[in-house]
């Protein structure tokens, strides 16, 4: 909601010797599984999914723009293959909550319900 304070990351899991990150106040928090396509498996380390744990301090809970921001410190080439110099979701690139495509609903503003996965899917063409 518009004027309430941005959730703040409490850790991520998924570093190269599987340690948590701890960025700012460990903390209880909303934990969110980001799954990434195999052709940006290379900018974490080959893994196929990253754990993300957030510090929600409103009752909506999280976003999908805060999950992305919380991914950057360590893997800021996600964060880039992902979202263009202005902040935007790339055209060529698909993020899902679940089942429901971002770019249909709120965009980076789109809530991620507790235990809902975030996928991010570059776009695929190409063929006869």
């Amino acid at each position: 909601m518009p004027g309430d304070a941005p959730a703040r990351p409490v850790s991520q899991q998924g570093t190269p010797e599987g340690q948590p990150i701890h960025a700012g106040q460990a903390m209880a928090g909303q934990r969110v599984t980001v799954r990434l396509a195999a052709a940006l498996r290379r900018l974490v380390d080959n893994r196929g999914a990253l754990q993300v744990e957030l510090a929600a301090d409103r009752p909506g809970g999280v976003t999908v723009g805060e999950v992305l921001a919380a991914l950057e410190p360590t893997y800021p080439g996600v964060h880039h293959a992902a979202l263009d110099e202005r902040g935007a979701v790339r055209r060529h690139v698909n993020v899902f909550v679940g089942a429901e495509n971002i770019r249909l609903g709120a965009g980076l503003a789109t809530p991620v319900p507790a235990g809902a996965e975030v996928w991010i899917l570059p776009a695929v063409s190409g063929g006869r």
